[in-house]
């Protein structure tokens, strides 16, 4: 079993980053599945991005995704992405630097 953060992009255009499970070259099993969402600052007009959960009945479940509905997939999530992922979904707490 591995830990490895992944992020994707489903044919549907959304984004998301979770914990891979495992895959074969039909379908990948994730946990902890988030959409990432693109949110103004109301102050600065800039973008942020907000991690919520994909399953909103069950935000920490596992989730089988058919290999057929992934456009893409990084092949590194960035840094600050995956420690804010990590923060928000265990208990480890990650230093600011």
């Amino acid at each position: 079993m591995t830990q490895e953060v992944v992020l994707f992009k489903a044919l549907n255009g959304e984004e998301i980053i979770a914990r891979l499970i495992e895959e074969d070259e039909n379908q990948i099993l994730i946990e902890k599945p988030r959409l990432l969402v693109a949110q103004p600052i109301k102050a600065t007009g800039q973008m942020q991005i907000s991690l919520v959960p994909w399953y909103l009945g069950s935000p920490d479940g596992t989730i089988e995704v058919r290999q057929e509905h992934i456009f893409s997939r990084l092949k590194h999530v960035p840094a600050e992405l995956e420690k804010g992922y990590m923060q928000q979904t265990s208990s480890i707490i990650t230093g600011t630097g």
